[in-house]
């Protein structure tokens, strides 16, 4: 839970404490305002991770304080559920339609509300940590997808993917291309993940592709046959017939860069008999794609393999 934070507005001392003993069980800090003007301020002093926001209160109502919360740059994101009495189909459209998250009537059940926080947290977080550009989880969701499978000594393949000669082709093509080519990676991935495999990106022109051992080889095929099909329709013909585009390194110096490849490293995690670390796992596999980088064969993608012992 990494100690997140819950802040509760509410005047009713009866409904902050079953709140707070329910969500403390839980794993979560729980601080509380019983009044509305003061709890804007110190939403901006505790930075909470969640808001439950009552309507009516002292202060400055709970419709009040959701406007001026979403309004600001430094607040905007942070969820906020409603808790409130109102459960006319006005009162939640109005609180709706000023950025509530969510919107639970009183009475409540405390299990449920718990639960709504943990997928309310968990869908936010995901939102922050995906990348704008491609929508695939960013590095946070990828550290915690690889060491949930780490603390359940479950065997995995961590993939690293990396696209040679992207700098040069969006240097000459531009930025518009240059993203175009991002894209296409990550809808390749993500087309070969289902409910078992993982795709996400780090940034830039890296990915990372999770799966099972015995399907490691037979997705680093797809995902090099699809990109390396793919790829060639964002290049201009006349640079496809003569296989190379000219462009500057990044010592300024004229150069001949190939039509764009994968460099793949992969990592088996299947062993568990000492310790293993999610670092350890990312610099292997970084490993592998500088090795698989070293000896890519021309034109075409090429993939490493290491078996961690």
């Amino acid at each position: 839970m990494d100690n997140k934070k819950i802040f509760v507005i509410d005047d009713d001392p009866h409904i902050v404490e079953l709140l707070q003993v329910g969500l403390e069980n839980a794993g979560y800090t729980v601080l509380s305002d019983s009044d509305g003007s003061s709890a804007v301020a110190g939403v901006k002093t505790k930075k909470p991770d969640l808001i439950i926001l009552d309507l009516m209160l002292p202060g400055m109502n709970g419709y009040d304080i959701c406007a001026c919360l979403k309004e600001k740059e430094d607040t905007a994101l942070i969820p906020i559920i409603i808790l409130s009495a109102k459960d006319t189909p006005p009162d939640k459209i109005t609180a709706l339609k000023l950025g509530a998250d969510e919107y639970v009537t009183k009475p409540f059940d405390i299990d449920e509300m718990v639960t709504r926080v943990n997928t309310l947290l968990t869908r936010t977080e995901y939102f922050l940590d995906a990348n704008p550009l491609t929508r695939l989880p960013g590095n946070t969701t990828i550290m915690r997808e690889a060491g949930r499978r780490l603390k359940l000594n479950e065997p995995f393949a961590f993939i690293y993917v990396d696209i040679n000669n992207f700098k040069a082709f969006n240097d000459n093509y531009g930025f518009d291309r240059g993203d175009e080519a991002i894209k296409t990676t990550a809808a390749i991935l993500r087309n070969s993940a289902d409910e078992h495999n993982f795709a996400g990106h780090i940034g830039g022109d890296d990915f990372i592709f999770i799966c099972s051992p015995e399907n490691a080889e037979k997705s680093c095929l797809a995902i090099i046959r699809d990109f390396d099909s793919s790829i060639q329709g964002l290049y201009n013909q006349e640079d496809l017939e003569r296989g190379y585009i000219i462009s500057k390194d990044r010592l300024g110096t004229e150069q001949k860069f190939p039509v764009m490849t994968l460099s793949i490293g992969a990592v088996i995690q299947d062993d568990y008999t000492n310790p293993v670390r999610y670092g350890n796992i990312v610099d292997t596999a970084t490993q592998m794609k500088k090795f698989a980088k070293m000896n890519n064969p021309g034109s075409k993608s090429y993939y490493a393999f290491n078996k961690r012992k």
